[in-house]
């Protein structure tokens, strides 16, 4: 939280003198909030084009299996004539040929198929790195929304009570004009009112910082005058029971189990090093323009190859290559169980966070309760003159800081809920 205040106040302090006057007015919601965030940042369409190339990838490899089929033509001229024997001439002006082969791998150690499950494989992690940053994307696009709602509802907040404290000097005025009330009531309500001007400018310029952090995150004009729709924040009753924690279903967790099964194909393509390989290769050739004793000459070989490749010593090479990647498989498995017990950390970290937050709103709300009935007392006692403009500014003040407190529980309970369900992997 602390580095992202310091990122929108950066923002701000950079853009704030360009805000043009004539703002575009975008009516936005948590869910649209999401959506134009995913699709408007680079971060993520970097992932997608990353996930094409994978799949293009993929594709690569599997042509492998297939057989390779290639063609080649050729002419030269020579002016020169050879004699073969006394009375027999050979002359190769214009000699042509031309010709197609085919060759099938038939078994090359495991190598193509390690080759094709290793880009299979990494399709499927391009395709985990998106959601990722899918969810990486979403839970900051909510904490933007959320914080942006927050300062809107204290700017409110303040503005309703800045309206209050008008009525009453005017009503204190109204009373000093009478000999009702004394001067220095007066001045203790303008002392006041004074406190919360400074309180609403504080408010108003975080509101505006806010507002450009959201527009970035939404991929809109910093000059967009942005209205939330969520006001009224719902939160769902809550049961340690119901609380799932897990997080099978994590990206960050299915890349690393991808990364094992990713480091087992690199042994299996080491393997193929020291394996023989067997080929097959079929061909035919077909050439003219040779002249034998004046008769021209013109045929056709066909050609038939069984090859076998059998490496036999390289001073332990591709052994040490296959004990090398036998070591990086095993880190990779002991990189799973260490990332996997602190994920399990975090997800019990991010339900009790969650809870807590519930319980502080629980807190919030019977504070909030509290001190509106006692301003309400208060104010009753005030006009009965039981009690004095002292106690009503107390009153009045206690009920802004609950309600201040209230609302600041409420967004926080929501950021808390994206944490928990991106700590499930549930975000994107």
């Amino acid at each position: 939280m602390k580095k992202f205040l310091i990122y929108i106040i950066g923002i701000g302090c950079f853009l704030l003198p360009f805000r043009m006057l004539g703002q575009e007015r975008l009516e936005i919601s948590n869910e649209t909030c999401r959506q134009m965030a995913r699709e408007s940042n680079k971060s993520l369409q970097v992932a997608d084009n990353n996930r094409l190339n994978a799949a293009i990838e993929k594709q690569l490899a599997k042509s492998n299996f297939l057989p390779n089929v290639s063609g080649m033509a050729g002419a030269f001229y020579t002016p020169k004539e050879y004699t073969i024997q006394e009375g027999v001439n050979l002359s190769m002006k214009g000699v042509y040929l031309a010709g197609i082969s085919v060759t099938q791998p038939i078994y090359t150690g495991g190598k193509i198929r390690a080759g094709y499950q290793s880009a299979r494989i990494g399709a499927e992690m391009s395709q985990l790195n998106q959601q990722k940053e899918t969810a990486d994307v979403v839970a900051d696009a909510d904490e933007a929304y959320w914080l942006y709602v927050s300062v809107c509802q204290k700017v409110k907040l303040l503005e309703d009570y800045q309206r209050q404290m008008d009525e009453l000097l005017q009503q204190t005025q109204v009373g000093v004009d009478v000999e009702m009330a004394t001067r220095n009531d007066l001045l203790t309500i303008e002392s006041e009112k004074s406190q919360i001007e400074y309180q609403l400018k504080r408010a108003q310029t975080g509101k505006e910082l806010a507002r450009l952090a959201l527009c970035q995150k939404i991929g809109v004009p910093f000059d967009t005058e942005v209205v939330p729709t969520d006001t009224a924040i719902v939160v769902e009753q809550l049961c340690p029971a119901v609380l799932d924690t897990d997080f099978s279903s994590r990206p960050e967790l299915k890349l690393l189990e991808k990364d094992i099964q990713l480091k087992e194909q690199h042994i299996k393509l080491s393997r193929a090093d020291y394996l023989p390989s067997i080929g097959f290769s079929a061909g035919y050739t077909y050439y003219g323009g040779f002249k034998m004793g004046g008769v021209g000459n013109s045929d056709g070989i066909g050609t038939l190859m069984l090859s076998a490749s059998i490496p036999i010593y390289h001073f332990g090479e591709n052994y040490k290559k296959v004990k090398k990647a036998k070591v990086e498989a095993t880190n990779s498995r002991l990189l799973f169980e260490h990332n996997k017990e602190l994920m399990a950390i975090e997800v019990e970290q991010q339900k009790r966070s969650l809870l807590d937050a519930y319980q502080l709103i629980e807190t919030a709300e019977k504070a909030f309760a509290q001190a509106e009935e006692a301003l309400r007392i208060t104010r009753l006692n005030y006009q009965e003159q039981m009690k004095t403009l002292v106690d009503l500014l107390d009153a009045q003040t206690r009920w802004q800081e609950a309600y201040s407190h209230l609302i600041e529980a409420q967004t926080n309970y929501k950021i808390q809920e994206t944490a928990y369900l991106k700590s499930l992997g549930r975000l994107s």
